[in-house]
């Protein structure tokens, strides 16, 4: 498996996780707005700024996950790289559930009070928060494996 493939493969599938996430803000069935929340993990800024910063962590983020799947992949030896892809994207969107309090201490507009403290399970921002962390994490995963088919 190529590395330019899964690097590629990880910028594109962080552009349509948040694409698909935004979906989810878009018809207000979550009040998290995530690029904003990343964002604030690198600065303190309440200016559109912080949406730079937050595509900036996402796109890193998706382009390091990708190279972390391929590994996986590589050590499965599967034909079935786009099931594990969405297998390991929802094992990545529940830890991404379960650690987003502790985000919420790392961010710095939080802390400053600017926003406010996802709670447990980002339940503060909306019920179906968690869901759209799911669903976007899995697509994320989901497009990884169809990238690094052999």
């Amino acid at each position: 498996m190529d590395v330019a493939a899964a690097l590629w493969g990880g910028i594109i599938g962080a552009i349509v996780a948040a694409t698909v996430y935004a979906g989810f803000l878009g018809l207000r069935l979550t009040r998290l707005d995530l690029l904003r929340f990343e964002g604030g993990l690198v600065q303190r800024d309440r200016s559109s700024m912080v949406y730079i910063y937050g595509v900036t962590v996402q796109i890193v983020a998706g382009a390091v996950l990708a190279l972390g799947y391929r590994q996986v992949f590589q050590q499965l030896d599967s034909a079935t790289f786009v099931g594990w892809g969405a297998l390991l994207g929802l094992a990545q969107g529940v830890l991404a559930v379960l650690l987003l309090p502790v985000f919420g201490m790392l961010n710095r507009n939080v802390r400053a009070g600017d926003e406010p403290p996802p709670g447990r399970f980002g339940r503060a921002y909306g019920g179906l928060t968690p869901l759209a962390l799911l669903v976007a994490s899995v697509v994320f995963g989901t497009w990884v494996g169809i990238v690094l088919i052999p």
